[in-house]
């Protein structure tokens, strides 16, 4: 190991040569008058970096070897970053993923792009109008991702939350994603997964490839039946610019009050909604 790299994590008290003081005003005018930052802050930025490249769980010793550095040297940072909820700890496989405050920040990110922000305010307001539960999904490091979330129909306890990665094979927003992302990436999704029971030979199947293209059809994917038999769900596609999909708006409610021509009034108000907030409406169009 090189001086340089054995150099790159040490202890935290041996890094932050800032002197302690009784409050955070006082902290910040010590470091500001020094015009430097704190490395530990530092260092736990290219920790989670480290687990977002690596798109999977890692062990500690993973975490070091990677770091180029000791499992000593860099536990205190992991036992800090999970105190505080930027890391969690599988208590089984000790292994360790970004927690619950680094998702919460990941989708307040989320949140702050334009697309996003219009999307959300008008899910609220349609999902109100069309008395359907409503949620915008992204493509994650595990699959899609839900990011926003409103109950407007009758509350269902299907244990559907914020931060929920969805099956690429039976759900109506996972086979949207399907859909329109190439089959390497689908296929590393699903030998990856940790939440979701999805099968490559499903995915791979010829009668789901087929679902897949009408999907790209019509632009809209119907789940009925799943998660629970009392639900029908629906996902359409917003995309960017350059015709890729950018995030998923989704709405479900119960099956009974999803059939003939209600159904089809929901689906086109989606897809309009969709289509109103994708970066160029021609393309939708013909897609």
């Amino acid at each position: 190991m090189s001086e340089a790299s054995q150099n790159i994590l040490l202890a935290p008290d041996a890094q932050d040569k800032v002197p302690l003081h009784n409050n955070l005003t006082a902290a910040v005018s010590a470091m500001k008058s020094e015009s430097r930052g704190i490395q530990s802050v530092e260092i736990a930025g290219q920790i989670l970096r480290l687990l977002v490249d690596h798109s999977r769980p890692l062990t500690l010793s993973e975490i070091a070897e990677r770091a180029g550095t000791t499992s000593a040297q860099i536990h205190n940072y992991l036992v800090s970053m999970t105190r505080v909820g930027l890391l969690k700890r599988d208590p089984q496989s000790q292994k360790f993923e970004p927690g619950a405050l680094a998702l919460r920040l990941g989708v307040a990110a989320l949140h702050s792009q334009s697309v996003v922000e219009e999307a959300i305010a008008h899910i609220a307001a349609l999902g109100q109008r069309l008395n359907v539960n409503m949620f915008l999904s992204v493509w994650g490091r595990f699959g899609p991702l839900v990011i926003d979330y409103r109950e407007h129909g009758a509350v269902m306890n299907i244990g559907f939350r914020l931060g929920s990665v969805l099956s690429l094979t039976q759900t109506a927003t996972g086979k949207l994603f399907a859909a329109y992302h190439d089959r390497e990436q689908c296929t590393e999704v699903i030998n990856q997964q940790m939440f979701t029971r999805d099968k490559l030979d499903d995915y791979l199947s010829p009668a789901f490839q087929q679902q897949l293209a009408a999907i790209r059809r019509d632009k809209i994917s119907i789940a009925q039946s799943y998660p629970l038999a009392s639900i029908t769900s629906l996902a359409v596609p917003v995309f960017a610019a350059d015709n890729s999909l950018t995030l998923t708006i989704s709405a479900f409610a119960a099956a009974h009050d999803l059939i003939g021509e209600r159904l089809t009034m929901v689906s086109n108000a989606l897809q309009a909604l969709a289509a109103s907030l994708s970066c160029n409406e021609i393309a939708y169009e013909s897609r």
